[in-house]
């Protein structure tokens, strides 16, 4: 075979696990999406985020969707509004759509810094508002508000809306759903045995309204995916499944972490696995485990050898030319993200320069 042809085959075979991945996981009935929790970020510390999401890039089975978990952003970080634009850059490159939750570290920085309001968090992260929910190849997410100070009693109002919003929402739907939050609005401080920095650890009111609400639904939920305390576990109570995923910060562990779902939606079965994969918890360390029914994976991998069994030239063709394509936009989304921090930093720049020639 000429080297010619052999960069053609390698570019097809290359297009082809691309393009076909997400396909034939859809065709397998299983859904998959990528956790991102407390990743800490900042201007002057990305942190692990970047490493994160060039490795997202690269799993073999490609998510539907991803989420930030809360404390996206570094509580220290100087500059929030500046750190906010930083984190949606680098997640405006993953190669699928991604959510926000809220965190302590966002709710901290909207009330520190006035530079940066909640419309404008929200505008810069494309979040309608703190809680919402979507639906995504057959699944049905409900992303949660459940920073702590929205427990306190001068937010019960905000507090007893999104209770509201929830009801309804989850009464509405009749597909398989997951809860996605920062804090557990359920568990207290005995339910768990390791809690990282317990001494410090505050905890959501037992029978708070969001708490009700998720175990009166939970025959509709498949999990709830929870991030803040560091230490990735599993907890069953009141009949749900709470996956507490790994912190992704630096400053936890030397190398970032995040977790990959897989639900299969005629059966609910679900497998999380750690990237980087790991079944042993070492105390010494914060690991995010892979546990759970891993044969969804093999249902996955079976799927997608149907699916590259092609034959047809001109269907190898297109196949590649679709991977071509959909490189080029990506690149084109990168280019418009990274033009659009600029600008906001110019403007900044501005900004800062005109208030220090206004000072004597």
């Amino acid at each position: 075979m000429s080297a010619t042809r052999m960069l053609v085959s390698m570019a097809v075979c290359a297009s082809l696990l691309s393009a076909c991945v997400p396909a034939a996981a859809a065709e397998a009935g299983i859904v998959s999406f990528v956790l991102i929790s407390d990743a800490e970020a900042s201007i002057n510390d990305p942190g692990g985020l970047p490493g994160i999401v060039r490795r997202v890039e690269r799993l073999r089975v490609a998510p539907d969707f991803a989420v930030s978990l809360g404390n996206n952003i570094a509580a220290d970080g100087g500059n929030a509004e500046v750190d906010v634009l930083a984190y949606q850059a680098s997640a405006g490159r993953l190669p699928c759509a991604h959510y926000y939750c809220l965190g302590d570290n966002e709710w901290a920085a909207v009330a520190a810094d006035d530079r940066l309001s909640w419309e404008e968090l929200y505008k810069t992260w494309r979040m309608p508002r703190g809680y919402y929910s979507f639906d995504a190849a057959g699944l049905h997410v409900c992303v949660l508000d459940t920073a702590l100070a929205l427990s306190r009693p001068e937010n019960a109002e905000a507090l007893a809306a999104q209770a509201q919003w929830l009801e309804q929402d989850l009464a509405a739907t009749t597909a398989r759903t997951v809860i996605l939050c920062h804090r557990s609005v359920s568990l207290q401080k005995g339910d768990v045995a390791h809690w990282t920095g317990d001494a410090q650890l505050e905890f959501w009111p037992q029978d708070n309204p969001l708490a009700q609400t998720l175990r009166k639904y939970a025959e509709k939920i498949v999990g709830v995916f929870e991030g803040d305390a560091a230490r990735s576990f599993l907890r069953e109570k009141h009949g749900l499944l709470h996956h507490q995923v790994g912190s992704a910060s630096t400053k936890v562990r030397p190398e970032s972490q995040f977790a990959q779902v897989f639900i299969e939606l005629a059966t609910g079965n679900w497998f999380v696995l750690g990237n980087p994969e790991t079944i042993d918890q070492r105390e010494q360390f914060h690991i995010q485990l892979t546990y759970g029914d891993r044969s969804l994976l093999k249902t996955v991998r079976q799927a997608r050898e149907d699916a590259l069994f092609v034959d047809d030239p001109e269907v190898l063709f297109e196949l590649m030319m679709q991977d071509i394509f959909a490189a080029d936009e990506r690149m084109r989304l990168e280019r418009l993200a990274v033009e659009e921090l600029e600008r906001e930093l110019e403007a900044l720049d501005r900004e800062i320069n005109a208030s220090l020639g206004t000072n004597p």
